[in-house]
């Protein structure tokens, strides 16, 4: 059954739900059928139990602003979290050995290290520009 749309008696506001809940069916649709294909894959390609497939389905924008649903396997013993949650995590939720968390660590202390001293090498030659890159390919926020 489809939801049925909000009668407010403004033409407008009734055709801009019609416009909103047609978008959600497509966005619903064409997601849909990116699940599909990915579970199809995981159990025909990979062979794959589909109860302990893992996916990740997230939208993006292409051209024309339209947005485009994304399906991605997940592999088995990876964590998706925002950053506040590995923070917390690592803090005090992360069930790991004393070396994979000394691991994790020295990772920390080795990329801070890099950091600063990029910063010092930027301060000794303030008319340079660092070079993209020499921080690391990805941006977290």
């Amino acid at each position: 059954m489809l939801p049925s749309i909000r009668q407010t008696g403004d033409y407008g506001a009734e055709q801009r739900d019609v416009h909103l809940l047609e978008h959600a069916h497509q966005l619903a649709h064409a997601a849909t059928l990116q699940v599909y294909q990915a579970v199809f894959d995981a159990v025909m390609l990979e062979g794959e139990a589909p109860h302990s497939t893992r996916m990740l389905l997230s939208f993006t924008r292409g051209a024309g602003g339209a947005m485009n649903p994304y399906v991605q396997p997940i592999k088995a013993g990876a964590m998706v979290m925002t950053l506040a949650q590995l923070t917390q995590a690592v803090r005090t939720d992360l069930i790991v050995s004393n070396t994979t968390l000394a691991r994790l660590a020295a990772a920390c202390t080795q990329r801070m290290a890099m950091r600063a001293k990029l910063q010092a090498l930027q301060q000794a030659q303030p008319d340079q520009t660092a070079q993209p890159g020499h921080q690391g390919r990805l941006q977290l926020q």
